[in-house]
């Protein structure tokens, strides 16, 4: 039978990769393209107005062949195919039609600020405004929590979460609950781990999978690392245990918005320009600022202020 192994970035899906990878009656596949080629198909599969449509039992049947055609090599009896693409609402669905039973996803989760402070650190990037704009694994990042948020909020039943920090200093205990998840008998676990091999290539940052000789929380430091406006930008609630957002302090581009809308301009005028040379960086604030300027009748400033929004995708 074929499950699938998903993630947050820096949430410890290599390490669970290789614990599983231990097991006699279990593969797990790299960083797998198989959504990829079942989303080609998907696309693909009536493509050609000369020939007659088929119908979507076909496509599945054809979408079971490839996803176990794959696999054909491997005799182990439980295939653990790893991608992030799994968790999405339409892809679970898509799995649901093909398997013709729902499928089972194992997903390690980690708070997103640790996700976030992990991956700058061992991408050892110098400017970390510069590293979050343009960074594809950061991206990948708030893409991966976007598409999860949204496949476990509709589809819960799907998921067997793994907490990274559990994970590190309960390995058994997780590892037995994966196993009754997958309905197979429980194996004891070798601290001396063999890695599963991953292309670090791929997002330009050297050792990414790299694992420690031993199992262990990295226990950063997220404020130092992230900054206090970045934390509490990305200090959101683990939503997956219930845990609520955490209640945060207003920021000066909140009180400048609340002046504007009572119509007091010239006061949200000047909360913007102080924000703005206190970070000159801070490309809200200028985005902000950028309307004002407009107001006043300076449209070239204006615009060239709105178009650094473009940045944070303010608009």
């Amino acid at each position: 039978m074929i499950h699938f192994l998903c993630s947050l970035p820096r949430s410890g899906s290599t390490l669970l990769a290789s614990l599983l990878s231990q097991r006699d009656d279990t593969y797990v596949s790299p960083t797998s393209n198989l959504g990829e080629l079942i989303a080609s198909v998907t696309r693909d599969f009536n493509k050609t107005k000369e020939t007659s449509n088929s119908d979507a039992e076909e496509l599945f049947s054809c979408l079971n062949g490839l996803m176990y055609g794959k696999y054909k090599l491997h005799k182990e009896p439980v295939l653990i195919d790893k991608a992030r693409e799994w968790v999405h609402p339409e892809a679970l669905e898509l799995l649901t039609s093909t398997l013709g039973q729902p499928p089972k996803i194992i997903m390690t989760v980690r708070p997103m600020v640790e996700c976030l402070a992990s991956l700058y650190s061992i991408s050892k990037a110098v400017n970390f405004s510069e590293w979050f704009h343009h960074s594809i694994i950061c991206e990948s990042l708030k893409e991966s929590y976007a598409s999860f948020k949204a496949g476990y909020e509709r589809y819960p039943e799907y998921f067997c979460l793994v907490d990274y920090s559990n994970l590190c200093s309960q390995t058994q205990v997780e590892l037995d609950r994966i196993a009754d998840f997958l309905e197979i008998p429980h194996v004891n676990f070798n601290p001396k781990i063999e890695q599963v091999k991953e292309n670090d290539k791929a997002w330009g940052i050297k050792d990414l999978h790299m694992l420690e000789p031993t199992i262990q929380n990295d226990n950063i430091d997220t404020k130092k690392i992230l900054g206090e406006k970045m934390f509490n930008a990305f200090n959101c609630g683990s939503f997956w245990n219930d845990e609520p957002e955490p209640v945060k302090e207003q920021q000066p581009l909140d009180f400048s918005l609340e002046a504007g809308l009572r119509g007091e301009f010239s006061k949200a005028w000047d909360i913007l320009q102080e924000a703005q040379r206190l970070d000159p960086s801070d490309n809200r604030a200028a985005f902000n600022l950028g309307w004002y300027e407009m107001r006043h009748g300076n449209l070239l400033k204006g615009h060239k202020m709105m178009e650094r929004g473009r940045i944070e995708r303010a608009f």
